[in-house]
């Protein structure tokens, strides 16, 4: 069984224009998420929802409430896995209890989705964007029809690769570390100013 599969979705410019302007809004939310995890040092899911929820929503208002939970899934996740890894550079200054540096998220980060945000039959694709619920035509093949119906979804995002989009599913099949889609995020300094590449 593959553990992951994406489809290319076809787009005209209008249907791109609303992708490209979720994709963006997604990754504003991201950000302003990750203000939060520095100023307050705490990354924890549950915790990060409380504390940045309502920010989010009164700042994001299109973006709506479940998409607001997926940015701040989305950053709780890098965070740990760059603030708690044991190996890297950050980790010595996280645990002297200096400031933290602020995570920056690339305007393509992936957009992760959930049964609230997209919906998927035989040919036919329901997806959430800013302006409302958009219809997309998809084929599916029969392989990629019958890993959906019959393994279980661990992750469901939206890719932007060399100007196409495409829906990446990851099934729950796989480790954590080697298939796991990451989003496109930055370290920043505040006291420098500066970004520096992961």
């Amino acid at each position: 069984m593959k553990n992951s599969i994406q489809i290319k979705l076809i787009v005209d410019a209008d249907q791109a224009s609303k992708l490209i302007d979720l994709q963006k809004t997604f990754a504003l939310a991201c950000d302003e998420a990750a203000k939060i995890v520095a100023s307050s040092r705490s990354w924890h899911r549950v915790t990060l929802h409380h504390l940045a929820y309502r920010t989010l929503r009164d700042k994001f208002p299109l973006l709506g409430s479940q998409m607001v939970c997926n940015a701040i899934h989305t950053v709780s996740r890098a965070a740990k896995e760059i603030y708690q890894d044991p190996d890297g550079k950050w980790t010595p200054l996280i645990k002297s209890g200096n400031p933290i540096p602020v995570l920056k998220f690339a305007e393509t980060t992936p957009v992760f989705f959930d049964k609230h945000t997209l919906t998927l039959k035989k040919n036919a694709l329901s997806i959430f964007t800013l302006d409302g619920r958009m219809k997309i035509q998809v084929n599916l093949s029969e392989e990629i029809d019958h890993l959906l119906r019959t393994e279980k979804l661990k992750e469901l995002s939206l890719t932007l690769l060399k100007e196409s989009f495409y829906l990446r599913f990851v099934f729950s099949q796989d480790s954590e570390s080697s298939l796991q889609i990451k989003p496109s995020v930055q370290v920043v300094s505040e006291e420098k100013q500066k970004s520096i590449a992961l």
